[in-house]
């Protein structure tokens, strides 16, 4: 194994900032009075940019002065990609002059200040009794520990560091400014965006302008004050605040308030700001001034910016809802990504077969483990040791953390890390992405916000990570051979009773024993968002937009995205897809939903393709009109192979493709196009006739179940 600097292979340059905020605190339940005198329950969503209300069911609601009305999530993420977009085309006129993301800068080590300052308004004060000493020990304080607080902002970065990076603040005010919250933080139209948070930064800088010296918050020399961080008094519309509270956010004032007011020689244009209380009426927590400081040492956001559903990093990472573990006052550890970027724990490279005993959790100083894509490097998985104990008390989980990384640069400078279907210019092309490009790969597939506990290794009987193993190492970027598996095996995972992890690493995998149960290939088509299919629209205007895929690979005709699911084909064009390629063993199950894009049934067929050993039950379905056809046949044989699905007419419908590992015992619900069908097969999927009795003893699969003789 190799011990490495984690550098971006790329030239170091200065970039542009994006947009930051952090989404709304999970759990935000409210009765919303809608324009027909009706009620309901629901959910705040979103972030700064574009927030809304999400019911049980998810619809969408917005307000309307004191009403809400319906507006689709289609409609919400498009509109918070305009916003981005808006902001791109400004960001894209000048020069930047604050450290962007992906730049290969040395590690952020020594000492460093920020400033925060403390402001309320002319309608609203702060409702602690001494703001500056009670702010001051929360940002400085040095093992803090008092009420709900397990430690200070000092602390936190202290620790994520290892002790190389110290930060301190100057904490200034509280200064009252002339107008009231509203003013401020008023939501402006559908968007949502608030009116004058700029206004707020600039008045707080002039007021506390002979206190400070700007030039301590210039941390490269650049004459730019890296951050200033305003606390304000109330609380914010991400955690409990009306829609007239601003939300928590970074952003620069040359956009927010159309100039960059200069200080003691020092250009203020970077600012983040966050409340004074959270959502029951307590004294904030330090997550949301511990997220927005990391944007400074060059974080993204791992949530989805555009409200789509993609999970992101949960619970797991600082970037993305962990700024509200423990209610704001347990931010989780840095991930081994953010730990690595930095340059505060670099990875160890697995390269040959080896045994790794007693990996202490990563807030311990564990080591970072890395499995890499050799034909293309920037894409990897990061293993890391997360245990519920220290700043990790409130995560989801303990145990092994699988992330899997496709870092590209132009991803991390816009801000779109895990907002799948972003659009920005890269070059002088767009650029729209199509997958999350730093997320989990979860221990029992599953990526849920509400159980995160079954996220790591070992779960239940699931210690490995395989090209068979359910999931396994699926690649973005296939490899020269064509195949989108890793092809290297993390096996024999387990927690000890001191909270170490053991584990095996296979640098080529050679595994071919399927785990039972286990789903080697999984297709969900959920990130599709627009209409067909799912809605029970069959008619020739569905399906029409976007399509995007869980897994990269499909070779596709004429794809567009339903709602939930995939169209293929078109007027022209016959949508003969193949998924991407998967191992299979033994004996797997194929399934999968189709359905017929219009009013006449339609015959699908399928074929494995890839391999001549590998067999398949039943090779054709015939799909009834306006309904969904579940289709089963049973993958006899071992190799890696892909499925082709070709229609009788040019366009389907197309949802949840599984492959899942058989137990002898399991049996297949075939599909027979409604006729009778007395064909015989061997447990190898070959035709062995028609005539049981004429068939030596064995197992056979006669009607989709197994028959012993």
């Amino acid at each position: 194994m190799k011990k490495q600097r984690f550098l971006i292979t790329l030239s170091a340059f200065l970039l542009t900032v994006a947009s930051w905020a952090v989404p709304a605190k999970p759990g935000q339940w409210r009765m919303l009075f809608l324009a027909d005198g009706r009620q309901i329950k629901a959910e705040l969503k979103g972030d700064e940019f574009t927030h809304f209300w999400q019911t049980e069911s998810g619809d969408c609601y917005i307000s309307e002065g004191k009403a809400f009305h319906l507006i689709d999530k289609y409609t919400l993420s498009q509109q918070a990609q305009s916003i981005r977009m808006e902001r791109e085309q400004l960001r894209s006129r000048r020069t930047a002059h604050t450290r962007g993301l992906g730049d290969n800068h040395a590690p952020y080590t020594g000492k460093k200040k920020g400033l925060i300052i403390l402001v309320q308004f002319c309608d609203l004060s702060f409702k602690v009794t001494d703001p500056l000493t009670t702010f001051n020990h929360i940002a400085n304080g040095k093992n803090y520990i008092e009420g709900n607080f397990k430690g200070s902002v000092h602390d936190y970065f202290l620790a994520q560091s290892g002790g190389l990076f110290e930060l301190d603040f100057d904490v200034v005010g509280p200064v009252t400014l002339k107008n009231g919250y509203a003013y401020y933080g008023q939501d402006n139209g559908e968007k949502g965006l608030d009116k004058h948070p700029g206004e707020m930064v600039v008045e707080a800088c002039k007021a506390i302008d002979a206190q400070v010296n700007f030039a301590d918050y210039d941390w490269d020399g650049d004459h730019y004050a890296d951050q200033v961080f305003i606390i304000y008094a109330g609380k914010g519309q991400a955690d409990g605040g009306s829609d007239d509270t601003i939300w928590p956010h970074e952003f620069e004032l040359e956009y927010a308030y159309g100039s960059k007011p200069i200080f003691d020689n020092i250009t203020i244009n970077t600012y983040a700001c966050g409340p004074e209380q959270n959502g029951k009426g307590n004294i904030d927590g330090i997550g949301t001034i511990c997220h927005e400081f990391s944007h400074c040492l060059g974080l993204p956001d791992t949530y989805d910016l555009l409200h789509a559903n993609n999970y992101g990093m949960g619970s797991w990472d600082l970037m993305c809802n962990g700024s509200y573990n423990g209610n704001g006052y347990l931010p989780p550890n840095y991930t081994a990504f953010e730990q690595a970027y930095i340059g505060w724990n670099d990875p160890i490279v697995l390269m040959e077969d080896q045994v790794v005993s007693g990996m202490k959790p990563i807030g311990d100083g564990g080591n970072i483990y890395q499995l890499v894509n050799d034909d293309y490097p920037n894409e990897y998985f990061l293993l890391e040791n997360r245990q519920q104990t220290g700043w990790d008390e409130a995560i989801g989980g303990s145990g092994l953390l699988v992330t899997h990384i496709d870092f590209d640069l132009d991803v991390w400078h816009h801000n779109a890390v895990n907002s799948v279907g972003s659009t920005f210019m890269k070059g002088n092309n767009i650029f729209k992405t199509n997958h999350q490009y730093l997320s989990i790969v979860p221990a029992d597939g599953i990526t849920n916000h509400n159980d995160e506990s079954s996220d790591t290794y070992p779960y239940n009987l699931k210690d490995s990570i395989s090209n068979t193993s359910s999931p396994t190492f699926t690649l973005y970027h296939a490899k020269t051979n064509g195949s989108t598996l890793l092809g290297k095996a993390i096996t024999d995972i387990r927690q000890n009773s001191d909270g170490s992890i053991d584990f095996k690493f296979r640098a080529v995998d050679t595994n071919t024993e399927a785990h039972i149960g286990g789903v080697v290939f999984h297709e969900t088509f959920d990130q599709c968002n627009g209409e067909g299919g799912n809605d029970g629209n069959w008619r020739v205007s569905s399906g029409s937009a976007e399509y995007i895929a869980d897994n990269k690979g499909w070779k596709l005709a004429g794809e567009g995205g339903g709602y939930k699911c995939a169209r293929f084909g078109n007027v022209v064009t016959k949508g003969i897809v193949t998924t991407p390629k998967f191992c299979v063993t033994g004996n797997t199950k194929l399934t999968f939903r189709a359905a017929p894009y219009g009013e006449d049934e339609i015959e699908i067929g399928i074929t494995v393709m890839g391999s001549n050993e590998v067999m398949l039950s039943q090779m054709s379905y015939t799909l009834l009109p306006e309904q969904w056809t579940e289709c089963e046949s049973l993958i006899s044989g071992t190799g890696e192979i892909a499925i082709q699905f070709t229609p009788s007419k040019n366009r389907f419908f197309l949802d949840e493709v599984k492959a899942e590992v058989m137990s002898e015992t399991s049996t297949i619900k075939t599909v027979w196009n409604n006729k009778a069908d007395a064909r015989i097969y061997d447990i190898h999927g070959r035709y062995a006739g028609t005539d049981i009795e004429s068939l030596a003893k064995g197992i056979y699969i006669l009607g989709g179940k197994k028959i012993i003789k």
